[in-house]
């Protein structure tokens, strides 16, 4: 069995000196507390050992890490977490500092794992972006009880911790707003209602709807962001309201679903009835027509937490503000009937 690394501790036993001091030697600081021999001494053992100070041990010594721990849901979407990471990446670089890189995929256990690992380790800050409707309240308590500065990711979640947030509220606005002036008058919302995103997505779409005093949009309710569940509905609905002319998906993956039945019908996507995805995925300009879709920037998401982080952290703001990102709305030929 190797034998584990020295710690500071053991070495300053060995030296008979104190733990400040084998860090001062180590740090190459100039103290005139440490006399040319006691140096050497310390210096040789430090070469004996091969020592080399853990991070909760400089985090201890100096009070800081370099350290962000950055807890997401999954990194197996290119265009979702992975490109908030991206994001993340460039602040934190040029700051100096580096990720400790946590993944629930959807586990209340392994979350909060590696909230407590990176607690553990003396991370200098935390952005989350929890599993789940609501955040463990415990690994809330425990953040603030270490008193390590934290941002929501994604979504506002409250509990007095900034957040940097996509304006869903206003992505679902955009759509409608583009529907109405392109002369579409009969609206279905197809979403997944468990999602909170997709429900403030279509709180925008139809407070626009109304404000324009156009009918109330159909509620399309996709319990699960599965094929056969989103088939079997988009026919039943296409059945029962013969003149629906619009249908605005809260998420590109469930009008990926939607084209497959309304090409089946014979209709015309874009001239006959329109559609509409969220997220901008990097198939939906491939669709056939090419699919009009709500960007959302996550990328943009993990920079902005990332800066308002650092600049918290090196003491160039007193404290951390929530930022919201606004979305862009991205025109195709899936619900162009006029010419722009």
């Amino acid at each position: 069995m190797a034998k584990n690394r020295i710690t500071i501790k053991e070495l300053a036993e060995k030296a008979g000196v104190s733990v400040a001091t084998i860090s001062r030697v180590f740090n190459g600081n100039d103290d005139k507390r440490v006399g040319p021999e006691l140096r050497d001494r310390v210096l040789k053992l430090i070469e004996k050992y091969n020592y080399s100070p853990s991070i909760p041990a400089k985090s201890l010594v100096s009070g800081k890490s370099n350290l962000i721990g950055v807890q997401v849901l999954s990194v197996k979407s290119p265009l979702i977490n992975t490109a908030m990471l991206g994001g993340i990446e460039e602040p934190m670089s040029k700051s100096g500092r580096s990720m400790l890189l946590g993944v629930s995929d959807g586990s209340a256990v392994r979350e909060k794992r590696s909230l407590k690992l990176m607690l553990d380790t003396g991370v200098d800050g935390i952005l989350w972006m929890p599993r789940g409707k609501t955040p463990d309240r415990e690994i809330i308590n425990m953040i603030k009880k270490a008193n390590v500065p934290a941002i929501w990711l994604v979504k506002d979640f409250g509990h007095g911790i900034p957040s940097v947030t996509c304006d869903e509220l206003r992505g679902g606005e955009m759509l409608a707003d583009h529907l109405i002036k392109q002369g579409f008058r009969n609206f279905a919302m197809m979403y997944n209602p468990r999602d909170r995103d997709s429900l403030q997505r279509c709180k925008g779409f139809r407070g626009k709807v109304l404000k324009e005093k156009i009918t109330d949009p159909a509620n399309m309710l996709c319990k699960k962001n599965e094929e056969e569940s989103v088939i079997e509905l988009t026919e039943k609905m296409l059945d029962e309201n013969p003149e629906l002319d619009a249908v605005a998906c809260m998420s590109d993956r469930i009008a990926q679903w939607v084209y497959m039945v309304i090409k089946d019908k014979g209709k015309v996507i874009g001239k006959d009835i329109a559609v509409t995805g969220y997220a901008d995925h990097p198939f939906a300009p491939f669709l056939q027509p090419p699919l009009t879709s709500v960007a959302i920037y996550r990328e943009e998401v993990g920079r902005v937490a990332a800066e308002i982080m650092t600049d918290c952290l090196d003491g160039r703001t007193k404290k951390m503000q929530a930022a919201v990102i606004e979305p862009e709305l991205i025109i195709r030929g899936s619900s162009c009937r006029k010419r722009r």
